[in-house]
């Protein structure tokens, strides 16, 4: 008796002897159960606790439903987590306070609007400040008060300098205090101190608009100009900063010890102050929508202190601080929109390819059930309720599955994703698409059991395919492949939307549709070429034998799962490679405007010592001169030390950095200079003009790019300085260090020769790297999709090994027989497998690197810079694919050996008599 009545006892309607009652000629053959009260009967009835009797079955549902859940959740998981890392990224490039959300009253005016306003209005007005802040839910505030003054000439003598008061209630806790006389007052810098020979305990007169007032000094601070600047500082250096001004105007800080002695000094002098109330919330996990709530709890306390100075007859403005949060959030929809439009299609296309394996399972239930689906077709039961059956088995272990994929997928984003913190709302919305994916994988699975339970009793013996699977369908995929890519040809592949990258769907949506009509042509193609395969193998040893005998005896399952095998390897080397070739060109060309790591500017002329040359290189910027007659820039640089210092890549000129210097450093005796000449147009001029000075050039090279390009619009002149001599000094020019050691360690050796720093450029400040995430981010999810679609490709290949586990394990039963060992058959699979694999990734791989050839060239993401995009392989998926195959394929043949020697022959013998 069969094995399915012995687990599933059918009603007496389906079991009974007594022959059915003889029916009119006329009313033509039984009609099938499909309809009516089958799914009534026991083998629909039992069926939902059916599918876990059936481990292998389970096990592929439950396993092909969580790869369609973790796939279609993806998406809004991915955007969440990416959202929250741009605004982490965005809110850490700038100063700690400026995206925390504060209130304040700038321009204040006369709070009695008659005459200098009452401290005890301030006092009402900061009272109302710190209740605002409290009541809309934002933590307590700290205070900061800023006005300007003027110290009286006289006792302190000399010109009087720009001077700023300032109180905050961290402001001492953040300086470096060197003396102090102790109590109530200011404290000064050492360079304000020097410059009005003042200490502590002196009186600074304070110029007012009545009876004159002095504050007293406390102590003395550490000038803030003389170090680097501290956390604290980092949004209020143009209260101290002021480099252009001669040291007898430079701005002094005077930091006030209270929030009180500053009320009393504010109110005497011709001065409005400002002040801002900021709350501290420096939250390392922040989301946007933890953002947004921070903007509205902002609003709704300016509202509250709006109407409170209005209510003590202020005629300030109320401010909200922490507008850069604001514009950050905007800056993050940005760059939530540039991943939205490619990242959607990719999680479509996963679920498509998910869905396929999911169809892969339906068909697997219909083999492992083969017995069963005869005994009820043969007792009328018809296609349709041979799918709700299958429905009723499997829909059980999909949901599993399906639940088991949406915590996968957020488990994955957590810890592969740009961040780990998600919105409140992406697991939610992440569900419902895991659960419109489970409707739409129950259905698909059913139909596909249906469709193979028919064919598997309804279609005769030496059925030929018909024309539809001979017309080659993946010449229209290739042809719309076709239409993306002239489309693409005629579109920037990135496009910048205030600064932000956007990318151009099409490059994502034609190398996918490429790849796949490439991958379906490519296997068409091998599929005729099969037979001759097996012609060739009669003569080969008993491994290569029967290993093409297994690929060739099931062409249509062999070539399927090459092609499915492929398409992971094409996405993975395909986004790794355009993945390095953008991230490589972003840097390269932050690396070319700043010319190292750090270059350091200053007004003073460094030199070279001993100390110097182990940071770095010294060179000279001339500005606003001529090259025949278009404008240009000179860097008159050191040969001998500009190598070890500046950026460079050999595919910028086909050379070495060094040859070039060596060049540089010849010596001409017709008196022409040796120059690198970068043109922005296309003339031919060698006589350059810095004001008076004249020289005549030699050009030794003209490459791509050069370290220091920075004015895109002007021709770049590069000369070795010893070589240009003496320059008319009317020139504008500046001096420039670069080094690859640290900021801090640069400016220590300039200020060891007295040279004060002023500018700090690197690659980082140069291009920043949060706008471009859209780019590096979409890829790096295609490249987790190609870890998917690996999955896929592996889940398909269990079924492969399942579905013809069975006449594998007959012709292994009759081959050891024959006096065929176990290595040996272990050695077919292993050429069995290793051959679709290895086929699978030249493929993949080879297809992948034409279309990275087709639109890399479009991935320049800021045309106005230097050098144009770096074509950059992938390494790493390339090495990691090829050995992820080779692994894969032994563990499988050796998986299929153990099942094939473990089992019952007899058994495997009789299944299909």
């Amino acid at each position: 008796m069969p094995e399915v009545l012995a687990r599933e006892r059918p009603s007496r309607a389906l079991t009974r002897t007594a022959p059915p009652a003889p029916r009119p000629r006329s009313e033509g053959p039984p009609r099938r159960a499909s309809g009516g009260g089958t799914i009534l009967l026991p083998p629909w009835a039992r069926a939902p606790w059916l599918g876990f009797r059936q481990p292998a079955v389970l096990l592929a549902v439950i396993g092909a439903a969580a790869i369609l859940a973790c796939a279609g959740s993806s998406a809004a998981l991915f955007l969440s987590s990416a959202s929250s890392k741009a605004l982490q990224q965005f809110v850490a490039a700038r100063c700690p306070d400026q995206a925390l959300p504060s209130i304040g009253v700038s321009t204040p005016g006369q709070f009695g609007q008659n005459g200098p306003y009452d401290t005890s209005q301030y006092t009402q007005v900061n009272e109302a400040a710190y209740d605002a802040a409290t009541s809309a839910g934002l933590p307590r505030p700290y205070q900061q008060l800023v006005a300007s003054a003027q110290p009286q000439a006289g006792p302190v003598g000399g010109t009087p300098a720009p001077t700023q008061l300032f109180y905050s209630d961290h402001a001492l806790a953040s300086v470096d205090k060197l003396s102090s006389a102790g109590g109530q007052g200011v404290w000064i810098s050492d360079d304000a101190a020097r410059l009005w020979h003042v200490r502590p305990g002196d009186r600074l007169p304070i110029e007012t608009t009545g009876p004159p007032m002095s504050v007293r000094v406390v102590g003395i601070y550490k000038d803030l100009k003389s170090q680097p600047t501290k956390p604290f500082w980092c949004s209020l250096t143009n209260l101290y900063q002021n480099p252009g001004l001669g040291t007898d105007t430079r701005q002094k800080l005077l930091i006030f010890t209270s929030a009180a002695q500053f009320i009393s000094v504010d109110h005497r002098i011709h001065d409005n102050p400002t002040m801002q109330w900021i709350s501290p919330i420096h939250d390392p996990h922040l989301t946007v929508s933890k953002a947004q709530q921070l903007v509205k709890d902002q609003k709704q306390a300016k509202a509250r202190l709006d109407q409170t100075v209005r209510n003590v007859g202020a005629t300030g403005t109320i401010t909200t601080g922490g507008s850069e949060l604001s514009a950050l959030i905007n800056q993050t929809h940005l760059i939530r929109h540039g991943l939205t439009g490619p990242v959607v299609p990719i999680a479509i296309g996963g679920s498509v390819l998910a869905l396929l394996l999911i169809g892969a399972a339906g068909s697997y239930w219909a083999d492992r059930r083969a017995r069963e689906v005869r005994l009820l077709s043969s007792r009328g039961v018809g296609p349709g309720a041979l799918a709700v059956k299958a429905a009723l088995e499997l829909t059980a272990p999909a949901v599993l599955g399906t639940a088991l994929g949406w915590g996968l997928a957020i488990g994955l984003v957590r810890w592969l994703g740009p961040s780990g913190d998600l919105d409140h709302r992406a697991p939610i919305t992440a569900a419902w698409t895991a659960l419109i994916g489970l409707a739409c994988g129950v259905l698909l699975l059913s139909m596909v059991a249906g469709l193979r339970a028919r064919n598997a009793t309804e279609r005769p013996v030496g059925h030929r395919r018909g024309w539809v699977a001979l017309v080659p369908w993946e010449l229209l995929v290739l042809a719309g492949a076709a239409v993306l890519f002239i489309r693409l040809r005629d579109e920037h592949g990135v496009t910048l939307d205030n600064d932000i990258a956007q990318v151009n769907l099409l490059l994502v949506a034609f190398p996918l549709v490429f790849l796949a009509g490439g991958a379906a042509l490519v296997v068409r193609l091998i599929a005729f070429g099969l037979p001759l395969v097996r012609r060739l193998s009669a003569r080969w040893p008993a491994a290569g034998y029967f290993a093409v005998r297994r690929i060739t005896g099931a062409p249509i399952v062999s070539v399927v799962l090459l092609a499915a095998a492929s398409l992971p390897v094409a996405v993975l080397v395909y986004s790794g490679a355009i993945t390095s070739t953008s991230r490589t060109s972003v840097e390269a060309k932050a690396s070319i405007y700043a010319g190292s790591n750090i270059s350091v500017s200053t007004v003073d002329s460094p030199h070279r010592t001993a100390a110097m040359d182990s940071v770095g290189t010294i060179l000279t910027r001339y500005s606003n001169v001529k090259l025949g007659d278009e404008d240009a820039e000179v860097l008159a640089i050191d040969p001998d030390t500009f190598a070890s210092a500046a950026y460079w890549d050999n595919r910028l000129d086909g050379s070495s950095l060094k040859s070039l210097l060596d060049q540089l450093k010849q010596h001409r005796k017709d008196g022409k200079i040796p120059a690198i000449v970068l043109r922005y147009t296309n003339g031919h001029a060698t006589d350059l003009h810095l004001n008076s000075t004249g020289k005549s050039l030699d050009i030794i090279a003209s490459p791509k790019a050069f370290p220091g390009q920075r004015d895109q619009y002007s021709d770049l002149v590069v000369v070795d300085a010893a070589r240009l001599g003496r320059v008319d000094p009317m020139v504008a020019n500046f001096h420039e260090v670069w080094s690859k050691h640290s900021a801090s360690a640069t400016e220590q050796a300039m200020r060891a020769q007295g040279v004060r720093p002023l500018f700090v450029t690197t690659p980082q400040s140069t291009i920043k790297s949060s706008n471009y995430l859209a780019v590096t981010w979409t890829f790096g999810y295609l490249e987790a999709l190609a870890a998917l679609v690996g999955l896929i490709a592996i889940g398909g290949l269990l079924l492969y090994l399942a579905t013809r586990q069975r006449s594998r394990t007959a012709s292994y039963a009759m081959a050891r027989r024959m006096g065929m060992s176990a290595r040996s058959h272990l050695r077919s699979l292993v050429i069995e497998l290793g051959a679709l694999l290895v086929a699978a990734w030249v493929v993949g791989a080879g297809l992948a690197m034409i279309a990275v050839l087709m639109v890399y060239e479009r991935l320049d993401v800021d045309p106005t810079r230097r050098p144009s995009p770096l074509l950059t392989l992938p390494v790493a998926a390339l090495v990691g694919s090829a050995v992820a195959v080779v692994v894969v394929a032994v563990v499988a043949a050796a998986s299929a050996q153990r099942s094939a020697g473990r089992a019952d022959v007899s058994e495997v013998m009789r299944l299909d008599a």
